[in-house]
Parts: C-alpha cells; structure tokens; sequence
C-alpha cells in the first residue's frame, strides 16, 4: 500500500472527509456505495485531494490521478481486494 504523510480529503457527493490513509476512503467509498443502491453507471466517483492524487473506483481500489486519466495495466494505490 502506498503511504502518504500529507492530510488527505476525500470527497463523497458533494461532502468532503478528512482521512487517514488510502484504506480508509476505500472503506467510505465502499459503505457509500453499498448504501446507494446505484450502479457503476450512476455512482459519481469520489476524489482524494493532497492537491489532486486519485480517486476511488466503484469496486473500491484507489488510483492515482482522475477517472479520465485511468490507462489499462495501472496499478492501483491500493487494492482492497488484495487480502492486506
């Protein structure tokens, strides 16, 4: 998992956070879509600021930089999945 030592904001619909780490808005993200009950297609994509670092996909994996700079073979900044 990449760490950062800058406070982190994550931004939820139209609400910002203060987070601890990259693991934490996975897990915000992750409740906040469950408790939606919308798709992919309808989730807005949250977004981590230090500055512009990345934002959450709706599966709960941070990436660097925003969803439109996504490019296939990157590695997230952390994978939820990744049994940490």
């Amino acid at each position: 998992m990449t760490t950062l030592t800058a406070p982190l904001t994550i931004r939820i619909g139209r609400k910002a956070y203060a987070i601890a780490d990259l693991a934490e808005a996975s897990r915000m993200v992750c409740a906040a879509r469950d408790k939606s009950g919308v798709g992919n297609s309808r989730f807005q994509t949250p977004l981590i600021y230090e500055g512009a670092i990345g934002h959450v996909s709706y599966n709960g994996r941070v990436w660097s930089g925003l969803p439109t700079q996504w490019k296939a073979g990157a590695v997230p900044l952390f994978d939820n999945g990744a049994g940490a």
